[in-house]
Order: structure tokens, then sequence, then C-alpha cells
């Protein structure tokens, strides 16, 4: 899912608030994640056709030039690995802390 979770409903809708998503306390529990099962939903699921699974995996090694050869940058977190992935691996997340260490480690090449 993409945007910023909330933790009260006195949050102003903006210009670029493109919907609001509310949910109950069972849906909004994050279940546990399991290791990946290699099933490549995550691929599948991809609207810019990255391999999810792969720059998840690098980030969470902390290999952010292997991330960096998968295009994590290119990622829109639109989070539909994470919600298509039967392992619940919090993919998007993953994701999301490669693409930021990558383009800090470009700003402080400049």
């Amino acid at each position: 899912m993409m945007g910023i979770a909330q933790y009260t409903d006195e949050v102003p809708v903006i210009k670029g608030t493109s919907g609001i998503l509310v949910l109950n306390k069972k849906e909004a529990n994050i279940p546990e994640h399991s290791n990946c099962i290699l099933c490549g939903k995550c691929v599948d699921a991809c609207p810019v056709n990255l391999m999810p699974y792969k720059i998840a995996r690098f980030s969470l090694l902390k290999n952010f030039d292997g991330a960096d050869e998968y295009h994590a940058t290119d990622c829109i977190e639109c989070g539909a690995c994470s919600y298509v992935c039967p392992a619940k691996r919090p993919l998007k997340e993953s994701i999301s802390v490669a693409k930021k260490e990558i383009l800090t480690r470009r700003k402080k090449a400049k």
C-alpha cells in the first residue's frame, strides 16, 4: 500500500490525497512473515517490472549496490509485491530502505 499510516482521522485531506483506506483491528494486524519461497508472485504484480524479492534480499543483507543493480530506485512503492506475497514478506518496506540508502549515497557522491 502506498502512503503513510495515520494514528488518527484528524489528518486533513489535501490535493495530493488519492484515497483513504480504513482498516479494522483484524485487517490492520501485521502477519508473521516466513521465508521467501521464490514463487515469483511479487515479480508478476510489479507494475514497473522489477524483481522485488531480489531487491528486498539485497536490502536485508545491506548490499545496496546489489539492490541498485536491480533498479531499486525505480520502485514506485505501490506495495503490490507485499500484498501478493504468500510468505507475507514486507518487500516494499525493505525496498524503501534500499532506495533511501542508494539515493543518499548518490547525493554524497556529487
